[in-house]
């Protein structure tokens, strides 16, 4: 199993078009890549748009 941490800053005014971009993405990943079990978007509570 691979594991791969990133963080995202992302601007306010476009944290709902990550998330939207995120959700079709890993959809199509796991579409594509049929031994992939998806992916985990987690926000920051503090940091509202960091990802």
């Amino acid at each position: 199993m691979i594991r791969v941490i990133y963080e995202w800053r992302v601007a306010p005014e476009n944290v709902h078009a990550f998330n939207e971009s995120w959700k079709q993405t890993s959809a199509t990943v796991r579409e594509v890549y049929k031994g992939d079990h998806g992916s985990c978007l987690l926000r920051d509570e503090v940091r509202g748009n960091t990802f």
